[in-house]
């Protein structure tokens, strides 16, 4: 009897805006050494090798579906919501991590940021204020009269104490600070559940 989705090593996709570093390639291969020094199988996004003839929205549907496939053979997903091209984690990350929660997958995440959301909010919104000299920080940005923190626009900021929307880090059976870190829970939870 097998334990898990294609037989007795379990398969773990390996997510995050890892793939759009310049050792992106050399990145993934260290990840999944460290996944077979755990007795398990790491999926990363480049092991599919999308055709040189496809551009475009080809392209990207290509991209997706084989993502997709990967994700569907994966038996549990480690992810990286380390902040990306601005303060919060990769949207492609994130649907993938949503995805394989959905298909009821074991995920773990982790982050190279740890600061909470108010604080990362904190410091981008005093960063772009330096930039554009709006109405102060006190008055635009943090207005706590309702003791509710709220950002530049005055939205309310997600106060849970967490490194991310709450959306993201809940499903995770735990936060850690590197991939490594992450891996190893990650497997231990598989092989001893």
């Amino acid at each position: 009897m097998t334990k898990f989705g294609n037989g007795l090593i379990p398969q773990v996709y390996l997510a995050g805006p890892t793939i759009f570093r310049r050792d992106a390639i050399l990145r993934g291969q260290e990840l999944q050494a460290h996944c077979t020094s755990l007795n398990v199988t790491g999926l990363y996004p480049f092991d599919n090798q999308l055709p040189k003839a496809l551009k475009g929205a080809e392209a990207a549907r290509w991209v997706y579906e084989a993502d997709i496939a990967q994700m569907d053979k994966a038996d549990a997903g480690v992810f990286d919501i380390s902040p990306f091209r601005g303060p919060h984690a990769d949207p492609g990350t994130c649907f993938e991590m949503g995805y394989m929660t959905a298909k009821g997958k074991p995920c773990v995440a982790y982050s190279s940021a740890w600061r909470t959301e108010i604080e990362t909010m904190d410091l981008r919104v005093k960063l772009w204020s330096q930039r554009t000299k709006p109405r102060s920080w006190d008055e635009q940005a943090r207005s706590e009269l309702d003791g509710v923190p709220r950002d530049h626009n005055g939205d309310m900021i997600e106060g849970f104490g967490e490194t991310e929307n709450c959306m993201v880090t809940m499903p995770s059976l735990g936060m850690h600070r590197t991939a490594e870190e992450a891996l190893n829970a990650l497997a231990w939870h598989l092989w001893n559940n």
